[in-house]
């Protein structure tokens, strides 16, 4: 895989509503793009094409910086 977007939510279930809100807008006008999602929370919506839990044990900022690599 080239190309696709990663949203990172961990913390407050606001994070993860904004991140469905966008990811569904992403694929409205791109949906071949793949979209991966990292959360701490159980998603069941469809908009993003792969999930992987995490654990929220360190900083948030930490969190994307530890997934992003």
């Amino acid at each position: 895989m080239e190309k696709g977007i990663i949203y990172i939510v961990v913390g407050d279930i606001k994070y993860l509503k904004e991140a469905v809100f966008s990811a569904k807008s992403l694929k409205r006008f791109c949906p071949d793009l793949p979209v991966t999602l990292f959360a701490n929370h159980t998603v069941t919506d469809s908009c993003f094409d792969q999930v992987i839990h995490i654990d929220n044990d360190i900083n948030p900022f930490k969190n994307k910086v530890k997934y992003l690599c």
